[in-house]
């Protein structure tokens, strides 16, 4: 046994034995090491997550700033609009752009669910057939723009495609929906699979509920066919979508084909 101190070599000595090995330090020390890589990780998972909601929210806040701006906007605003902040506990002019929750620290701090209520709550009062649905088409840019990689819920998309179906419905002009405005937004923000998602679904329920009749007449047919060829040109530029853009233009040359058959019964009928 020596004494700790420094050996003849000038090597630092911890006065052990010789032939003594430090296994179970070494051990200690890697769970030591490991428990903090643990604890790193999972507040870098937790500052992630955070981070993530905050932009939610933020975009969501930048939504409302949007409608607001467009209910004010235009031959049917002109008149002030606020909203009740429901993840704040006030209200605040939404028409100055400030926004539901007034600024960047506000909107870090209020929940992504309160700021998609507010939202709701405010289009739904404020999102009428007399501003021509504005607002919902503002918020749904202002949403898609952000980057931020979240999708439209289904209650906003709802409000674009309302009617869809209906027996008599005017294609994609039919009153009280806009699906073209949806169609055109997704295409802008290069949100192609929401996009040909949309236009299969206008066309084929629309052909599984139009009569020939129904069909041909002027106000009850329109597609906008330009901009779904676009749709299907897009989609080309992801090989994943590759199916669905096969599934789009096959609907838009079904539709076509049903459109001139429709066209030569009701010719035949006025003979």
């Amino acid at each position: 046994m020596r004494v700790a101190g420094w050996g003849s070599e000038g090597r630092a000595d911890d006065g052990g034995d010789d032939g003594g090995d430090n296994r179970g330090g070494r051990d200690g020390g890697d769970e030591c090491a490991v428990m903090v890589v643990e604890a790193v990780r999972e507040r870098a998972e937790e500052l992630q997550s955070l981070a993530a909601a905050t932009a939610e929210a933020q975009a969501v806040d930048a939504a409302v700033s949007a409608a607001a701006a467009a209910a004010t906007d235009g031959p049917y605003g002109g008149t002030h609009v606020s909203a009740t902040a429901s993840s704040r506990g006030g209200s605040s002019a939404l028409s100055s752009g400030g926004g539901l929750l007034g600024s960047d620290a506000a909107a870090a701090e209020a929940s992504p669910p309160a700021a998609w209520a507010a939202l709701r709550a405010f289009l739904e009062r404020h999102d009428t057939a007399e501003r021509n649905f504005r607002p919902a088409e503002a918020a749904a840019r202002a949403i898609l723009a952000t980057g931020a990689g979240l999708r439209l819920p289904q209650w906003l998309t709802a409000k674009f495609t309302s009617g869809r179906g209906t027996p008599g419905s005017s294609g994609m002009a039919r009153r009280g929906a806009n699906p073209t405005a949806l169609l055109t937004v997704y295409l802008q923000h290069g949100r192609l699979e929401e996009a040909a998602r949309l236009a299969l679904a206008e066309l084929r329920s629309y052909a599984a509920s139009a009569s020939a009749i129904l069909r041909t007449r002027l106000s009850s047919s329109w597609f906008p066919e330009p901009l779904l060829r676009h749709a299907c040109d897009r989609l080309l530029e992801v090989g994943a979508l590759d199916g669905l853009r096969v599934e789009l233009e096959g609907a838009l040359d079904e539709h076509r084909r049903r459109a001139e058959a429709d066209s030569r019964k009701l010719a035949s009928f006025s003979h």
